[in-house]
């Protein structure tokens, strides 16, 4: 299970985000929706590792990964597909799910 135990995020003095308990189980496909500038880049950033909160932890499997090194972490990828526009965007997001749970990387553009 991937956790954020009250984690937030401030850059130059503003909230990126703001204290924020969310849990992911094993297993499972989570969507992050939201407008521009709604802080789901940043959130994806504290749970894949590549950026620490300001406070609060990210645990993996009760173990506290905060300030571990992404490498040691022994977290599964973080997938994050972004919002493709048009006709076929709604296509597109479908094909990279079916690839990622049969574990293919493929850019379709």
């Amino acid at each position: 299970m991937l956790e954020l135990r009250n984690a937030a995020k401030m850059v130059g003095g503003e909230y990126h985000i703001h204290a924020t308990n969310l849990a992911f189980e094993k297993g499972t496909l989570n969507v992050l929706l939201g407008p521009t500038l709604s802080g789901k880049t940043s959130l994806m950033r504290l749970m894949a590792g590549l950026d620490r909160p300001t406070s609060g932890a990210v645990h993996f499997d009760g173990v506290d990964v905060t300030g571990m090194p992404v490498q040691k972490r022994n977290v599964a990828m973080v997938p994050a597909v972004h919002q493709l526009s048009g006709p076929d965007g709604v296509r597109k997001h479908r094909l990279a799910n079916a690839d990622f749970r049969q574990g293919h990387r493929d850019d379709r553009s």
